[in-house]
């Protein structure tokens, strides 16, 4: 599926940085701990993810401590970046 994207700023999802910070929590850790799916977990964690569900998100945020703003960033978009969406 390809989105075309005009905009100069594109959302960044932090949970490789945040699961780094908890001790290298594994994927799999949080997947147990959220009862989210171990493939839409490792797309956010991956930066490939385009939709965010909102439940997910509380999850995440519970189970790491976080909020949402922590976890979802808002940056400045790379003419190159593939994930500008």
């Amino acid at each position: 599926m390809s989105v075309e994207y005009t905009g100069s700023r594109v959302v960044r999802c932090r949970l490789r940085q945040l699961m780094g910070a908890h001790d290298n929590m594994r994927i799999s850790e949080l997947a147990e701990q959220t009862g989210l799916q171990r493939n839409s977990i490792s797309a956010m964690y991956n930066n490939t993810a385009t939709r965010y569900d909102a439940k997910s998100i509380a999850a995440i945020c519970t189970a790491l401590g976080c909020d949402v703003g922590d976890l979802l960033v808002l940056e400045e978009a790379k003419k190159e970046d593939p994930n500008a969406v």
